[in-house]
C-alpha cells in the first residue's frame, strides 16, 4: 500500500478524491458501529488502489477483499478493546493520508500510510502471541 498511496497522490482524479472523501465521511459517521466502520475502512483502502490507476492492484484487492475485511475487523476489535477513542484515531490517520493525496504530496502520503500500517502492526503484535 505504500507504493499505491504514492501513485494515488500523483495520479488521482477528482472522482478518486470524491470516493476517498465519501469513505472518510462514512467512517466518521460509523463511530460506534463497527461493522459500518470496517466497511468504510476497506472502502478507503480500495479507493486508494483505484486512485493509483493500477488495475492489477484493484483486481488483487478485490480478490482478497474478504480476507482484508476480516483482518481489519479483527484489528479494529483488538484495537478498540485496547484503547478508547480508537475509531477516531483510525479516522484521523486516514484523514492525514487523504489530505496528502489531495495535495499531491506523495512523500507525505507514503509517510502517513507507513505510520498507519505500523500502528496497526504494533497493536496486532502486542495482542497476538508469537509462534515459537
Amino acid at each position: 500500500e505504500i507504493g499505491a498511496v504514492r501513485a494515488a497522490a500523483q495520479k488521482r482524479t477528482d472522482a478518486d478524491l470524491k470516493q476517498l472523501s465519501n469513505s472518510l465521511e462514512q467512517m466518521k459517521g460509523a463511530f460506534g458501529n463497527e461493522e459500518l466502520g470496517e466497511k468504510a475502512d476497506f472502502a478507503f483502502h480500495l479507493a486508494i488502489a483505484k486512485a493509483s490507476q493500477n488495475p492489477l492492484l484493484v483486481k488483487l484487492m478485490n480478490n482478497v477483499s474478504e480476507m482484508m475485511i476480516e483482518t481489519m475487523k479483527e484489528t479494529r476489535r483488538i484495537w478498540l478493546y485496547a484503547e478508547e477513542k480508537t475509531a477516531e484515531r483510525i479516522y484521523k490517520e486516514h484523514q492525514q493520508i487523504y489530505e496528502a493525496i489531495l495535495s499531491q504530496h506523495a512523500e507525505d502520503a507514503q509517510h502517513f500510510m507507513m505510520s498507519h500500517l505500523d500502528n496497526v502492526e504494533h497493536v496486532l503484535m502486542k495482542y497476538i502471541p508469537e509462534e515459537k
